[in-house]
C-alpha cells in the first residue's frame, strides 16, 4: 500500500503537472524528528516516464524500505512536491 498521498491523479479540466516533469527523480523525504534534507528513497523514472500510476506502484514496492508509522513524508519529483502522508 502507498503511504503518501498524491497530487498527481489528474481530475478533467485540471492540468497534467506531469507533463514536464515525467523524467524527473522520484524522491522521498521525511519532514519530521529528521533532516529534512535527508531524502531517503529515490527512483529514476522509466524510459516512458512518470505517470500517476507508476509513481503509486512504485511507491507501494518500496515503501516497506522507508516507511515507519508515526513519521510525515514528502514525495518530489526533483524539487516539485508532489504529495505528503501529511493531507
Amino acid at each position: 500500500m502507498n503511504p503518501i498521498y498524491l497530487v498527481t491523479n489528474c481530475q478533467p479540466g485540471e492540468s497534467d503537472i506531469l507533463v514536464e516533469r515525467n523524467q524527473a527523480t522520484l524522491k522521498i523525504r521525511v519532514t519530521d524528528g529528521f533532516d529534512q534534507n535527508e531524502v531517503l528513497a529515490v527512483e529514476p523514472s522509466n524510459v516512458s516516464g512518470w505517470t500517476h500510476e507508476l509513481i503509486d506502484q512504485t511507491l507501494s514496492r518500496t515503501s516497506p524500505n522507508w516507511y515507519v508509522k508515526g513519521y510525515a513524508y514528502d514525495a518530489y519529483l526533483d524539487k516539485f512536491w508532489i504529495g505528503s502522508t501529511e493531507c
